[in-house]
């Protein structure tokens, strides 16, 4: 699944813009009842692709502009936003959703 992201903010108050973010996960079979409960029938959207936004909003508020685009390459970026997602995602989900690989692409910065 593609996700675009605007207006992510760096430690230097650079303002990001994050298009054709892929994300590959996994859903536990035993799982999918108890989410659908607690989260309805699009229980990926809150679960998996919020956190993941939040997870790249705060890798993105820890590192400078210049960090991002030229620093990190595109899969450590993606693992760092893995990393930073993964529990809370396991929380929320009882563990009902694995996160196999995320890639984020380079974002384009936006001018003032």
């Amino acid at each position: 699944r593609q996700h675009t992201q605007r207006n992510i903010i760096t430690e230097d108050a650079a303002r990001l813009d994050f298009s054709d973010i892929e994300v590959m996960s996994q859903t536990v079979p035993d799982k999918i009842v108890g989410m659908m409960r607690n989260y309805g029938k699009k229980f990926l959207q809150p679960l998996r692709d919020y956190r993941i936004i939040e997870a790249l909003k705060k890798v993105c508020a820890n590192h400078t502009a210049e960090e991002v685009y030229y620093g990190i390459d595109e899969d450590e970026l993606g693992q760092m936003v893995r990393d930073n997602a993964a529990m809370s995602i396991n929380k929320l989900s009882g563990e009902g959703i694995q996160i196999i690989h995320i890639h984020v692409p380079r974002p384009r910065l936006q001018r003032p």
